[in-house]
């Protein structure tokens, strides 16, 4: 592959996924690697300490990788764009320290890329999406409502005012003792079990006139069962997969109730878009609902693949592109400092 001209170089490290991806000006992604950390297994949850040495060992071999399959010269970066929060502190360290270094020596700019407006952005790679378009984000860590209105111009909507829906996913498959990582296990799961053998579980907020979340309640309800199930000898695999099943049935009526709220909010007259992102959004009863949902609205669906969906480099390297497209002020800045609480800016 002949490259000609500069290459924008992402790193991500926000969590407990070591990625960096190659990217063209135009959006071509030239070559990307991810590398998921098996090492929380064992304590069935993200150690962040134990996250944050991972991807200071990883990272290295990573940036030689993508660099030697894309026979590409450094000298040829462009840019280097590097998630700078949120997240975890120890992780985002290891990617801006790294990124940082490789853009004083190649006298480049570096990029900070919020990950939460990368998820955003994430839903134009691979498909047409024009702005402005109603998102949800729906993580481990964050489920939000929002309105891209254009690139960097965001409006807020509503988000869970407690837990979010991955934290439901995984919390569950803790207390079902199914493994890490939960909320994809707990899907295969739910597959084999039947929704309708377990008792009714909460809804919270489903009957309020705001497009808010809540999961704790239905945590807690869970946790319950799950003691209840557990004292009286009951907790087979099958009983496994039917609470399994009936959890996953509960959170995707909470998001799908929430989310015809906010597409409402888009029904002017206009066909446009919905869209869905971050790693519950790799969930097929969630997106099959979804866009059912957003088909009887009126409006068109869209969702990255399962892949682009969960932490990746390539959606960080996207949002760069996506500025430089746009002849937006890249937020480049040197002097810019991991933040674990970065929010992204909105218009009123």
């Amino acid at each position: 592959m002949t490259l000609s001209k500069p290459l924008i170089l992402a790193i991500e490290t926000s969590c407990d996924e070591t990625a960096v991806a190659l990217l063209s000006e135009d959006g071509e992604v030239v070559h990307h690697c991810l590398y998921s950390q098996e090492i929380h297994a064992a304590w069935g949850g993200v150690v962040p300490e134990a996250a944050a040495r991972a991807h200071a060992e990883r990272l290295p071999s990573q940036l030689r990788h993508v660099l030697r399959e894309a026979r590409c010269d450094i000298t040829q970066l462009g840019w280097i764009a590097a998630t700078t929060g949120p997240g975890l502190m120890g992780g985002l360290m290891v990617g801006v320290m790294m990124a940082k270094a490789m853009a004083m020596a190649l006298r480049v700019p570096f990029v900070a890329v919020n990950h939460l407006e990368a998820h955003l952005l994430s839903a134009r790679i691979e498909q047409s999406c024009p702005c402005p378009y109603g998102m949800l984000l729906v993580s481990g860590g964050h489920t939000e409502l929002w309105l891209v209105e254009d690139v960097g111009v965001y409006r807020h909507w509503g988000r869970s005012l407690d837990d979010a829906a991955g934290e439901a996913f995984d919390k569950t498959a803790r207390l079902l003792g199914l493994g890490y990582p939960g909320g994809a296990l707990l899907e295969q799961w739910a597959a084999r079990g039947c929704a309708s053998a377990v008792d009714a579980l909460p809804r919270p907020r489903i009957d309020k006139n705001d497009c808010d979340f809540s999961f704790s309640g239905l945590k807690t309800a869970v946790a319950q069962l799950v003691a209840r199930e557990e004292k009286n000898g009951t907790l087979s695999d099958q009983r496994k997969c039917d609470i399994a099943a009936a959890v996953q049935e509960a959170i995707c009526d909470v998001i799908v109730n929430r989310c015809r709220r906010a597409m409402t909010k888009l029904c002017d007259g206009e066909r446009r878009v919905f869209a869905a992102a971050g790693g519950v959004a790799a969930n097929k009863m969630l997106r099959q609902r979804l866009q059912a949902a957003a088909s009887d609205e009126g409006l068109s669906f869209v969702a990255p693949a399962p892949h682009l969906c969960t932490d990746n480099a390539i959606m960080i390297g996207w949002v760069a592109r996506e500025y430089l497209q746009a002849g937006v002020a890249l937020p480049s800045d040197l002097q810019q400092e991991p933040n674990p609480r970065w929010r992204i800016a909105t218009v009123v």
